[in-house]
């Protein structure tokens, strides 16, 4: 165990003399100017929820600068970038609510050595972040993902350093399809699908699709429910087995439902959302397709 500022008993009394000697020249040289107060630099959990509030407030107010000035400025060019891709793909998205929190309760410190990797930086910190947000008009309770992000104070300032330091240890920060950029809004009555730009032909198609699915299901569904759903078309398969850090090959699945439950909220469920694997749900009729969707609306 590292203990810092204990000193041997030598080391103590060795100092007496000196502290005599500068007590005997305060004496004959007056009163004191008192020095100008030092900030005290904030404990990590604070400085990084307050670094998280600042990226939220951009996020909800449309400041791209702002959001990209929590980012570490020695930071590499990629990693800026992506921030700058992740912030404007969330403003594509129709948020409803959108925060960031920080917290220690269930992880401590991941930053254990680390501290290499960030050069100069006077203090790393890597706490559990959560993403917490709501798609207008159908989310009826929070979305949630986990982002492990690190966070490096520099001259007093806490910003975000990376996002990929414990990937070697299976923590993962959950990519989103916006993650890449804008998305996207395919909007009917009970549907919402995310897709890439270029997706925007099967995505109007998609929304036909599945809302006739949940007319089906609300024809067999006796239970409430609150009709309506969000839809995630990837691009490709790969893209779909980041989304949903797949450890399976997904090229002969079809669709899935997909939430978290979260433990510490009393195992509560996050928001669902529908993913589509297009390369096999587009082979199938639409008689099919939508006998498929209505399975999922059903784990939904």
């Amino acid at each position: 165990m590292v203990r810092r500022g204990s000193r041997s008993p030598s080391h103590r009394w060795r100092a007496a003399p000196a502290l005599v000697l500068l007590l005997a020249l305060a004496a004959h040289a007056g009163p004191a100017t008192p020095a100008p107060p030092v900030a005290a630099a904030p404990e990590p959990l604070a400085g990084a929820q307050a670094v998280l509030d600042a990226r939220s407030e951009a996020v909800r107010r449309g400041d791209r600068a702002a959001f990209l000035h929590t980012v570490d400025p020695a930071a590499p060019a990629g990693f800026r970038q992506a921030q700058g891709r992740q912030f404007d793909g969330l403003r594509s998205l129709p948020l409803a609510t959108y925060a960031l929190r920080a917290s220690t309760d269930d992880t401590g410190d991941l930053s254990a050595g680390l501290a290499d990797r960030y050069g100069d930086a006077h203090e790393v910190f890597l706490p559990e972040t959560r993403q917490v947000y709501r798609l207008e008009g159908f989310d009826d309770r929070d979305a949630v993902d986990h982002l492990w992000l690190t966070f490096v104070r520099r001259d007093g300032r806490w910003y975000v350093g990376g996002d990929t330091d414990l990937e070697g240890l299976g923590f993962e920060t959950d990519r989103q399809l916006w993650d890449s950029g804008p998305v996207r809004v395919e909007r009917t009555e009970h549907v919402l699908v995310l897709s890439h730009p270029e997706q925007a032909e099967r995505a109007a198609a998609l929304a036909a699709i599945v809302e006739e699915a949940v007319a089906v299901f609300s024809g067999r569904w006796d239970r409430p429910w609150s009709g309506h759903v969000p839809v995630v078309l990837p691009g490709s398969v790969d893209e779909l087995e980041r989304l949903l850090e797949s450890t399976v090959d997904l090229d002969k699945f079809v669709a899935f439902a997909g939430y978290r439950v979260l433990p510490d909220e009393d195992f509560d469920a996050s928001s669902p959302r529908v993913f589509i694997q297009e390369s096999r749900l587009g082979r199938y009729g639409r008689e099919q397709q939508v006998e498929t969707l209505v399975h999922e609306l059903v784990h939904v």
